[in-house]
């Protein structure tokens, strides 16, 4: 038996010695059988993946790219399997995109009503904040969104909305598609609000520098949104003494080692039968997912406090970044208890796939997350879970530290 496993471990190292020692001309059979992994492997473990799309058209971009391989460098490749995955129109399957966000530009965008605005930025370009970004170099800001889109993975222009800001500030992504020229500097340019043009050069920078970067809130010396403060916390919650509203928010369906979930949701109970709140609002805005089943305490709580649970007085906000079981948590609040749903459409259906698996392109190593499930959560299909109250925030808004959604249920 031994000589036999002497013999297979030679062999195995004699195998990898030749795959370390393959020349860079093999690059291209590298991807093409990258790309073959992809096609036979993807279809089968995801749970319907042309629910949303022809398999003759997935078949005909799939050509495409085999026959422009030769002619692409290993970033350009690299996104156009971000593309092809992204075209089954499940946010929930996509490239692994990583390394594409390790060095951006200092200049934080936020997508709002009527455009990207800069909201946050290193601090020699601190002169830029709050302006309405416009283009770069001598692309202007439609034909930029035209290139970029495709790459991401979403299943309605509400998670598109919350994406993008992310990608527009990729040094790697930019290059990649010719936005931007080969290691030199990026101009970006905004629109102020007396209606000047202001140009920056930005030079990409390590996106752990972004803790140091100016903010659009603190140059006007503002205080923080409450959905803003205490970002490092998944849950957290304050009774508004003044408004006698007890403030929920919950960032994460996930536990923090202290206090652990189940900690916090009873002092959170406990305080609303000490405090009686006149209102209770849970933020969900900023929550896209974890597990689910975490909240189930606190919606329990609430069904079986009847002073509480009445028509007007629970308020659960929802968002762009309302998604997958924060998306779920909203769904059964407003089922199982009187909420009103406040703010914006959520960025996933409810119904929509799910409940991922990962797995590895051999040689690129590039990793596909796939869904392996399908949650129906209502009869009739929506782009997303619609608030009872529509809200939206401008720049004006942002500027002044202003947050009309919660402003307006604290109105109500």
């Amino acid at each position: 038996m031994k000589p036999l496993v002497t013999l297979l471990c030679s062999l195995l190292a004699g195998y990898w010695l030749l795959v370390l020692a393959r020349p860079a001309d093999d690059r291209l059979q590298r991807w093409q059988e990258d790309l073959r992994f992809l096609v036979q492997e993807l279809p089968k473990r995801h749970k319907n993946f042309y629910a949303h799309l022809k398999a003759e058209d997935f078949q005909k971009q799939v050509e495409a790219l085999e026959a422009e391989l030769n002619q692409l460098t290993d970033e350009q490749i690299s996104l156009r399997f971000m593309s092809l995955v992204a075209s089954a129109g499940d946010s929930h399957t996509n490239v692994g995109a990583a390394p594409f966000f390790r060095q951006i530009y200092p200049c934080q965008l936020i997508w709002l009503k009527d455009g990207f605005y800069a909201v946050r930025t290193a601090s020699e370009h601190a002169n830029i904040l709050g302006g309405k970004w416009v283009g770069i170099g001598q692309h202007d800001c439609d034909s930029i969104l035209k290139a970029i889109t495709p790459l991401i993975a979403h299943e309605n222009e509400q998670w598109l909305r919350e994406q993008l800001p992310n990608y527009l500030i990729s040094a790697p992504i930019l290059t990649a598609l010719n936005l931007v020229p080969s290691q030199e500097p990026a101009s970006f340019r905004f629109v102020m609000a007396d209606g000047t043009t202001q140009e920056a050069s930005f030079t990409a920078t390590a996106a752990a520098q972004v803790r140091s970067w100016a903010e659009l809130l603190d140059a006007n010396k503002i205080q923080l949104p409450l959905r803003y403060q205490d970002r490092a916390k998944f849950y957290w919650h304050r009774f508004l003494a003044e408004k006698k509203a007890m403030y929920v928010c919950y960032r994460r369906c996930a536990s923090m080692p202290k206090p652990t979930i189940n900690e916090w949701a009873k002092t959170l109970l406990d305080d609303l039968d000490q405090q009686r709140p006149e209102q209770l609002i849970i933020d969900l805005r900023d929550n896209t997912g974890g597990n689910s089943v975490l909240f189930m305490p606190i919606l329990l709580g609430i069904g079986q406090r009847p002073w509480l649970n009445q028509p007007g007085k629970i308020h659960v906000l929802i968002g762009r970044r309302t998604f997958s079981s924060g998306l779920l948590n909203a769904l059964e609040l407003k089922r199982a208890t009187k909420a009103t749903l406040v703010g914006e459409p959520t960025g996933q259906k409810p119904n929509a796939y799910g409940e991922v698996k990962v797995f590895t392109l051999p040689h690129s190593k590039l990793p596909i997350q796939y869904s392996t499930k399908y949650f129906k959560t209502m009869q009739e299909d929506s782009p997303s879970l619609m608030p009872d109250v529509l809200i939206e925030t401008t720049i004006e808004d942002y500027r002044q530290g202003r947050d009309p959604v919660l402003e307006k249920v604290l109105q109500r």
